[in-house]
């Protein structure tokens, strides 16, 4: 990658905050409901805590949504 070019890292936040709010309004409708089954899955012993996963999902997928700008 040669740099940004003068722009560009505003589509780059752009594509990331369009692709980010379809996340949020998506978890406002399934959050209620998580919190009624989740707890009751059996779950085996190497479950990492929801901090890391949370953590990790952000980032992933922060990646991901940078996409559509390069294309």
């Amino acid at each position: 990658m040669n740099g940004l070019k003068p722009g560009e890292l505003s589509k780059l936040i752009l594509s990331i905050l369009i692709c980010q709010l379809a996340g949020v309004i998506g978890s406002i409708f399934t959050n209620s409901s998580v919190a009624t089954w989740y707890p009751n899955l059996i779950k085996p012993w190497f479950t990492p805590p929801g901090w890391i996963i949370l953590a990790l999902m952000v980032l992933d997928l922060t990646q991901k949504k940078g996409s559509p700008y390069l294309h």
